[in-house]
């Protein structure tokens, strides 16, 4: 069945909608109109986003803003010799579990920040990417998993409602024999396998993580972020640059990701940069043409395998360093929704087990004297290098064993620990205190109660939030390559307490007054050239609380 297309007044595309901010200006949403089952789109708040004249609107901002002499962005000569800038875009997409309304409303207040802390500098365009992730327990995710089990009966049959029966007295008792009479004797030897309460507990267990899985939506989310935010997003570039083309309009794009949305970002790079360019060609022209190119690359909490970043492996990542001037990773180590969530659900699905816990948002940087190998033949600029502790182990981001051709081309990363930082549950101040507090709530209630399920609870809350605040007072641990992985184990887990409107271990990137907020509105307002080949990158400034590092990869 085809579905009918929207197009909005001047360009018709039917893969995404383009609004426009009411009241702020050069600030524009795109949506991918993914429609659901009874084919609903997303729409976003019509007081605060209009769709008409959206495109149009797009194209007048940007030969505006060419023409504005925005600081950063450095004149290119045009056709006729004349000295042409290029106006300065940056494109911001969510992450896992986001809303459309949530996005749209982050997306006006980075607009309308102060000046140190906006997304939109200057004569900057502003564009938000929304792509369809669907958000935990929203009503369209419970109503689909609710579908799906009533339409998929080797789920809700075989590994829920069998279970659950044989596991029940009477169930149990009617399999066991105790029912007698010709329609049970004929009966029972079709659920003979349910008679063993083990084998059916391991049955209800398989189909219990079955139905947690599908509503915690990673993997859904995650399916699309690549097949659906990818191809809709090519679409919306194919189209802008139609519309740049035929005004001869430049633009310079700086891309912002965070989480999931890093993963359908450099996909989508790797696409239109890969394959609409002659092979062999080394491209920062995203699209067909000349008229967009690629500047600067921020990913907060990539939820991207640290192994892509090694050498001699051909991927997504690598082939979209190769396009960009600078590349920026903010990372924590305490980033527990990567650490813990994002591994569980990832490490029956990647191709390795090491690939699901090693993601490049929990990258730490340790002193370099204290990482082992991993600093040998490793170019890199400052006093860090990057590192991984996914259990209680550590290990080099770049493997010293893998093999290093020495002759293909660098990129520049340049790494940002932000782990310390109070925005994302860090630092050793009110994380500690609340962690006190419910191991003291815990202890209390089983003072009170006396059962042998809160005396569990109290020693679990012991070793994780009593001497997890105190490892948060530990000093310098991640410089202690054997026994800092055992003190951020602890340390990890008062950051579950982290969570408020001020601070979030795995969004707190963009909290408005923090560290690594400033730090992505000083990358976006002081864009950095490329390097050229055999000189090093200048080190950027970054806050108090962050550790900062370049470090150069094989592409």
């Amino acid at each position: 069945m085809t579905r009918a297309a929207t197009p909005s007044p001047g360009v018709p595309f039917t893969n995404y909608r383009l609004y426009r901010a009411r009241e702020v200006p050069r600030t524009y949403l795109v949506v991918s109109t993914y429609f659901d089952h009874e084919g609903r789109p997303e729409v976003p708040d019509p007081v605060a986003f209009e769709e008409r004249g959206a495109m149009q609107a797009l194209l007048a901002d940007l030969e505006a803003a060419q023409g504005a002499s925005p600081a950063g962005v450095t004149p290119r000569p045009g056709p006729g010799g004349t000295r042409r800038r290029r106006a300065p875009v940056t494109l911001r997409t969510h992450g896992f579990n986001a809303r459309l309304g949530d996005f749209a409303r982050d997306l006006l207040r980075e607009a309308a920040a102060p000046p140190l802390e906006t997304l939109r500098p200057g004569r900057r365009v502003l564009i938000g990417y929304r792509w369809p992730s669907e958000g935990v327990f929203s009503m369209g995710s419970v109503r689909d998993a609710a579908k799906a089990l009533f339409f998929t009966a080797a789920v809700s049959v075989l590994l829920l409602l069998l279970p659950l029966l044989a596991l029940s007295p009477a169930g149990h008792h009617w399999l066991a024999g105790g029912a007698a009479g010709p329609v049970a004797q004929a009966l029972r030897p079709l659920f003979w396998p349910y008679a063993s309460r083990l084998f059916a507990a391991a049955l209800l267990g398989a189909g219990a993580l079955l139905l947690v899985l599908r509503l915690s939506t990673y993997l859904r989310d995650r399916y699309r972020a690549l097949h659906y935010g990818v191809p809709d997003l090519c679409e919306f570039v194919r189209d802008l640059e139609t519309g740049l083309e035929a005004m001869r309009i430049r633009v310079a794009l700086d891309l912002v990701g965070h989480s999931m949305g890093c993963l359908a970002l450099v996909n989508a790079v790797r696409v239109m940069t890969e394959f609409f360019h002659w092979p062999g060609a080394e491209s920062r022209f995203l699209g067909f043409g000349r008229a967009i190119r690629l500047r600067t690359l921020v990913l907060a909490a990539p939820d991207i395998p640290a192994a892509f970043a090694s050498p001699e492996r051909n991927n997504y990542f690598l082939a979209s360093l190769r396009r960009f001037a600078t590349v920026h990773v903010l990372s924590s180590d305490r980033d527990i929704v990567l650490k813990w969530g994002s591994t569980l659900f990832n490490w029956a699905s990647e191709p390795r087990h090491d690939m699901a816990g090693r993601h490049l948002g929990n990258v730490f940087l340790a002193q370099a004297g204290s990482v082992p190998q991993g600093g040998q033949g490793t170019p890199h600029v400052g006093a860090y290098l990057p590192v991984l502790r996914p259990q209680v182990r550590a290990f080099p981001v770049l493997d010293p064993r893998a093999p290093r051709a020495r002759q293909r081309p660098l990129a520049w990363v340049h790494f940002h620990d932000c782990t310390v930082c109070p925005s994302l549950g860090g630092g050793a101040g009110w994380p500690a205190a609340l962690s006190l507090g419910v191991l003291a709530a815990v202890a209390v209630l089983h003072l009170w109660l006396g059962l042998p399920i809160t005396l569990w609870a109290l020693m679990w809350a012991t070793i994780l939030f009593g001497l997890g605040a105190l490892a948060r007072w530990v000093p310098g641990w991640r410089d202690r390559w054997r026994l800092g992985p055992l003190v951020g184990v602890l340390a990890d887990w008062p950051s579950i307490v982290g969570f408020g409107p001020q601070s979030n271990p795995h969004g707190g990137y963009f909290v408005p007054g923090s560290e690594p907020r400033r730090l992505i509105a000083r990358i976006l307002r002081h864009p950095a050239r490329a390097p050229a080949p055999g000189e090093a990158p200048a080190r950027v400034r970054a806050g108090r609380c962050i550790r900062t590092s370049a470090v150069a990869l094989e592409v």
